[in-house]
């Protein structure tokens, strides 16, 4: 049985992060120092009814864990025969077709961790195998009449020990999950109805979703257009939390409303208060690639309980031939004190047309997005958490804490307010953040994101990155979506792995942007994951985040790394969570498209040390820089090497300006020292230098030229 439960949760935890899934655990996490730009005073986000005597403890300069230790393991050796009788009104709904079971002290992800019983349509019954222990049962039940969607039943630590039968009686399901949605001007929303006073309303979404407050496990989830349908629900305890959240979208003010209705108690219907809107608009800089035309606005919401993320979602208006690049979003901020926290994110996107299966076109977006947001008395706290929805394996363990994956409040030393951004997100060049780890040292998961200067996750970036990937010195792949494929392949060579990463979706000051990062992993070696950058901006000597400065003294260079191991140990988890070693950091600067490198100097401030997501943290003033750079821009260059000799070098051009150091002479750079970044047919295709014909070359300087082939 221990073979059968090992291949099950590998399984499952292959699909979880294949679908982009976050990791949770039953950690409860309590801020210990949180920095004054984020909250005035001590944060607590601890549930004063948990019984701190039964738990495991864990702590480190930032946090306490409270890992609550589970009343009963499952015991997947003892397996007990389960039959489920169902027990329904067939005038009001149909019969099931399965039966979802999650158990108790388990150490699931995401939405992992879910057993299905389903239906033997031959004779109607619903039977299986569990192991012994805690579990908590979900069925649920499509309503056939009226406005009801669903009845849902759930039974909550059932203690399964020997054969039995489980009885569900849809007829418990009493509660209707009914929602009032209040627009601005206090008018209820109603799905046939558009104009609420000055606000004109295009479509509405909603998202419906049950959690298990212990772990953050989702349950059900159900998606849908506004339409007036609600479903029903027995009573539940206060382990569950009910998470319904309106999106509704306006293409004539380009906004998006967002009201949030999640409760932990179960009092219906559930109803904002329209006095609570606040209004939120931030504005994003165009890639390099985006021409005008497809646009998208939208916004991404992460809830959090105790830290923990419950669920995150995200929403986009499709802006056609539009020139506007602000986000405006108006949502409701409920005042909890009951531990829940909502985190909003304005997002722009470049629409790219897609041709279906079918012949039909629809339009898939790449998005900029924003850093999660709180709006607190008016002012906006960015909580920098990491790229929470951008790359799938994100939840950094350490081995002794397995801390959970957690959303708020975010990592102090990355967090910011609104009085220290200066400019708009999707400005400067990016870093790329690789990750290169297996699922229970048995499946790739290798993932790549670009995050700007304020930890703004750049997707559309994806659009035009060059890759290459080499084994042994031959190349084996030119696509990053292939990757995965190619590592799993049987029968394939191993050994020295080099991958380079080309981004040239950026303009900066109308200067040519680039990243160039190479990595170099020997996978025969015991630790076969490189390391990576995870967060870098720049400041002035106020604490201002801004990259451009009238001197060199007046800037400081802040950033994070770490080698992040795989880690598996089937005694502790089911699962590969990721520890982080400190890596070898080498820094140098160039004049902007110079390859004239000089060392800056950093040191490691290790207090800010920071797990999930970061790492170690960097520290070194620009003061020393010399030599001048066009426009004053210069490049920077970051080298990190871990203990097996694994590496990744990122190239960040440019990456800082500075205004006494500069010149304004394209012809000071001189041929030697630009360098072509992009070529074109007359037509305005890109090709390669092998492409015949005439071909305009641009060159890193911001220039170009005309060349013959």
């Amino acid at each position: 049985m221990k073979d059968q439960k090992l291949i099950r949760c590998m399984l499952m935890t292959l699909l979880v992060l294949m679908a982009g899934m976050l990791a949770q655990s039953q950690s409860i996490i309590q801020s210990k120092q949180i920095a004054s730009n984020v909250a005035g005073s001590e944060l607590r986000l601890i549930n004063p009814d948990i019984d701190m005597a039964n738990c495991d403890v864990f702590q480190d300069s930032k946090t306490i864990t409270y890992v609550p230790k589970p009343k009963q393991k499952i015991d997947w050796d003892n397996m007990v025969n389960v039959t489920f009788q169902m027990e329904y009104d067939e005038t009001l709904c149909e019969s099931p077709t399965e039966v979802f079971a999650y158990p108790i002290g388990f150490f699931s992800w995401g939405n992992g961790g879910s057993f299905t019983t389903r239906k033997n349509w031959q004779d109607g019954t619903f039977k299986s195998e569990f192991g012994t222990g805690l579990w908590d049962i979900l069925v649920q039940f499509r309503g056939k009449t009226g406005n009801v969607r669903y009845y849902y039943v759930m039974k909550e630590c059932v203690d399964i020990h020997s054969d039995t039968t489980i009885v569900i009686d849809q007829t418990t399901s009493t509660k209707p999950m009914e929602i009032i949605s209040r627009m601005p001007n206090g008018e209820i929303y109603e799905p046939n109805v558009h104009d609420y006073g000055d606000h004109r309303i295009q479509s509405g979404y909603f998202y419906n979703s049950l959690h298990r407050i212990e772990d953050g496990l989702r349950l059900f989830l159900s998606v849908g257009d506004e339409d007036g349908y609600y479903s029903y629900i027995n009573d539940l305890s206060d382990r569950f939390s009910f998470n319904y959240i309106s999106l509704f979208t306006s293409t004539i003010s380009n906004a998006n409303y967002l009201i949030d209705h999640t409760s932990i108690g179960y009092d219906f219907p559930q109803e904002n208060d329209p006095a609570g809107w606040e209004y939120l608009e931030e504005s994003f800089q165009p890639s390099a690639i985006d021409d005008g035309n497809h646009k998208s606005l939208g916004l991404m919401r992460t809830s959090c309980y105790n830290g923990l993320v419950l669920v995150a979602s995200g929403m986009d208006v499709p802006m056609i031939n539009t020139v506007s690049e602000t986000a405006k979003i108006y949502l409701n901020v409920p005042k909890r004190n009951d531990g829940y926290t909502l985190l909003t994110q304005a997002r722009y996107g470049y629409r790219v047309p897609l041709i279906n299966d079918d012949g039909s076109e629809s339009m898939l977006p790449f998005n900029i997005n924003g850093v999660p947001t709180i709006i607190e008395n008016g002012v906006k706290h960015y909580i920098n958490n990491g790229p929470l929805n951008s790359i799938s394996f994100m939840g950094f363990n350490e081995v002794d804490g397995l801390v959970a994956r957690h959303g708020y409040p975010g990592n102090p030393a990355f967090s910011f307010t609104e009085d220290q951004k200066t400019s708009d997100f999707g400005s400067g060049t990016p870093i790329c953040l690789f990750l290169s780890p297996e699922v229970a040292n048995v499946y790739p998961i290798w993932s790549y994101a670009y995050f700007g200067r304020y930890g703004e996750d750049r997707e559309v970036d994806a659009l035009t990155l060059e890759m290459s990937m080499a084994v042994n010195g031959t190349e084996v792949c030119t696509n990053f979506g292939l990757i995965n494929q190619y590592l799993m392949e049987p029968d394939r060579p191993t050994g020295e792995i080099d991958i380079t990463m080309t981004n040239e979706n950026i303009m900066v000051d109308g200067l040519q942007g680039r990243n160039f990062a190479q990595m170099h992993i020997d996978e025969n070696s015991e630790d076969s994951d490189g390391p990576s950058l995870s967060m870098l901006w720049f400041k002035d000597n106020e604490g201002r985040i801004t990259d451009r400065f009238a001197t060199s003294q007046d800037g400081l260079l802040e950033f994070s790394a770490g080698d992040f191991n795989a880690i598996f140990d089937i005694d502790i988890s089911e699962n590969t969570w990721l520890q982080c070693q400190k890596p070898e950091v080498e820094v140098s600067y160039a004049p902007y498209g110079e390859d004239t490198w000089d060392t800056l100097e950093v040191e490691e401030i290790p207090e800010n040390f920071y797990m999930p997501c970061f790492g170690h943290f960097y520290r070194g003033s620009l003061g020393g820089v010399k030599g001048k750079g066009l426009q004053g821009w210069f490049d920077l260059k970051i080298r990190l090497e871990d203990a097996a000799g694994n590496w990744q070098e990122q190239v960040i051009s440019p990456a800082f300006r500075i205004d006494d150091q500069a010149y304004s002479s394209v012809a000071t750079v001189g041929s030697n020292n630009a360098y072509e970044v992009a070529r074109y047919n007359l037509a305005g295709q890109r090709v390669d230098a092998s492409t015949p014909g005439v071909a305009i070359v641009k060159m890193s300087d911001g220039t170009a030229r005309k060349v013959i082939q």
